[in-house]
């Protein structure tokens, strides 16, 4: 049951961070021009590739006790939920703007919280 826990918890930290850091970059550039052309869409996909790149390094450090092949995989299921997030975060944006950015922003950052006391909260194994 350790492993699982700790899996999950990978996964979650993980999609969590990558999600927030999307979040916060399309909040801070809310104000922007937007376009193909403009100079937005270079943060969008920049930020969005942070969200991707910092989600999988969360979730393979916080899953490396499982080793290194189930943390890769661990990882990489940590990425597809980012990119959930990153998705949800359009209509969030059409809705509510900046501030459904920021409150999106923060049920990543409780959701991270929550997994930090899950993990804390854990018998220690051995």
């Amino acid at each position: 049951m350790d492993l699982v826990r700790t899996a999950l918890a990978a996964i979650v930290a993980g999609a969590a961070s990558g999600g927030a850091v999307v979040c916060v970059v399309l909040a801070v550039a809310h104000g922007m021009a937007r376009g193909a052309d403009q100079p937005f869409a270079d943060v969008a996909l920049g930020g969005a590739a942070a969200g991707l790149v910092i989600a999988a390094g969360v979730a393979f450090l916080v899953g490396r006790p499982l080793g290194t092949w189930r943390a890769f995989a661990v990882a990489i299921s940590a990425v597809a939920g980012s990119a959930l997030v990153a998705v949800v975060t359009l209509p969030v944006d059409m809705a509510a703007g900046r501030v459904g950015l920021l409150a999106m922003a923060g049920l990543c950052l409780a959701a991270l919280a929550g997994v930090w006391r899950m993990h804390a909260r854990a018998p220690a194994s051995g």
